[in-house]
């Protein structure tokens, strides 16, 4: 059974009136985070962090497709900054890039 990945981000200036951001002025970053099985870890596994971009951020969604149909997923995220596509690496199924 596969399990799932994660994808998550951080927006520039998400909370800027109340600072509820801990960083309010930090970099907007986008990170896939790899589940691996760990049978020493809390609960069976564990997080491997990837920094895929630190411009774009997370919009309020983010899509996980294979959009030109390669059989890897690639993301896609729309933020203040623009519209992201960030095509996944066929040669080792690992970190998207930006072109």
């Amino acid at each position: 059974m596969e399990i799932p990945d994660f994808i998550v981000g951080k927006r520039y200036w998400t909370h800027r009136d109340n600072f509820y951001d801990p960083d309010p002025y930090g970099e907007a970053v986008l990170y896939w985070y790899k589940t691996i099985r760990d049978k020493s870890a809390p609960g069976g596994a564990r997080f491997e962090p990837h920094m895929i971009d630190n411009h774009s951020g997370a919009g309020s969604d983010i899509l996980a497709t294979d959009l030109n149909h390669d059989g890897v997923l690639d993301i896609v995220t729309s933020t203040r900054f623009g519209t992201f596509i960030f095509w996944g690496n066929q040669k080792n199924g690992s970190k998207p890039s930006r072109k």
